[in-house]
């Protein structure tokens, strides 16, 4: 289901319009990781700066039952999370 108009208003109020990327080619450099098999644009990409307003993301998409995909940098080589080995 597509992001609601009013979501991406307090999405926007949350980051700033600088924060917050929703046009097609920019949301393309999200879709993947290193590891390209497995794609998927998403609707809309917040870029917060502080802890607060992270905590006010999860919040709203919480209420508004949208799901959150976190992302770091885009360094991890298969999939995203920080694998920590057996030797470590």
């Amino acid at each position: 289901m597509p992001l609601s108009g009013p979501f991406l208003q307090e999405l926007e109020r949350i980051v700033g319009i600088a924060g917050l990327v929703r046009t097609p080619e920019g949301r393309l450099v999200y879709e993947c990781d290193m590891h390209t098999f497995y794609k998927g644009a998403p609707d809309a990409v917040a870029l917060p700066t502080r802890a607060d307003q992270v905590v006010e993301i999860v919040k709203l998409c919480r209420r508004e039952r949208v799901p959150i995909v976190p992302r770091g940098s885009g360094t991890g080589l298969i999939g995203g999370p920080w694998h920590r080995s057996a030797a470590s």
